[in-house]
C-alpha cells in the first residue's frame, strides 16, 4: 500500500499572535531614522515558538477530531484538486511488509489521521485513497483556529505558496 506524506503551513504564523504592549518595545529596532515596534511575534525570537505551541496542540486535536468526519472534501476541492501528487509506482516496485511493534502498530483506522504539528507546520501521512480527506481536515482545523479565508479583511491563514 502506498503511503503519501503531506505538509501544510500557516501563512505569516507569527504575525497572527500579538505581543503584549508591555513587552513590544523589547523587540524594537531602527531602520534609518524610523523606529519599528513589531506587534506580532518575531520568527526566531526566543519567546515566539513557545507561544505557538498551545495553538499547535489545539490544532492537532481539532484536525484529528475532524479526520473522522466525512464531507469536508467538497468544501475545499478548489484547493485540494490543484495539488499534484507523485505518479503511481510501476509494477516493478516491490513493497516489503513492515513488521508492527509497540510504537508502530500499522494503520489501524484509515479515516483517523495522526497529525504531527510543529509550530505552524502540519505534517501527516496516509494512504493514497485517504490523503485528500486528511488534507481537508488539516485545512478546516487551521481555518477554525485562525479564521476562514477572507482576502478583503485579512490574508489567507493557509500558505498556498507552500501548499502547492
Amino acid at each position: 500500500m502506498v503511503i503519501y506524506l503531506f505538509d501544510d503551513d500557516a501563512k505569516g504564523a507569527f504575525r497572527h499572535l500579538k505581543y503584549h504592549s508591555d513587552v513590544a518595545t523589547a523587540f524594537a529596532f531602527r531602520i534609518s531614522s524610523f523606529l519599528m515596534i513589531p506587534l506580532g511575534n518575531t520568527f526566531g525570537s526566543i519567546g515566539s515558538p513557545q507561544d505557538w505551541e498551545p495553538f499547535a496542540r489545539e490544532r492537532t486535536h481539532i484536525a484529528e477530531a475532524l479526520s473522522h468526519r466525512c464531507g469536508l472534501y467538497p468544501k475545499y476541492t478548489h484547493i485540494i484538486d490543484r495539488v499534484e501528487f507523485s505518479s503511481p509506482l510501476t509494477n516493478a516496485t516491490t513493497f516489503v511488509k513492515a513488521t508492527p511493534d509497540t510504537l508502530n502498530k500499522s494503520v489501524q483506522d484509515f479515516l483517523c489521521t495522526t497529525y504531527n504539528i510543529f509550530v505552524d507546520d502540519s505534517l501527516f501521512a496516509n494512504v493514497a485513497c485517504i490523503i485528500k480527506h486528511a488534507m481537508t481536515a488539516s485545512i478546516e482545523a487551521l481555518y477554525l483556529f485562525l479564521g476562514f479565508s477572507n482576502e478583503l479583511v485579512r490574508q489567507n491563514p493557509l500558505s498556498l505558496d507552500n501548499f502547492f
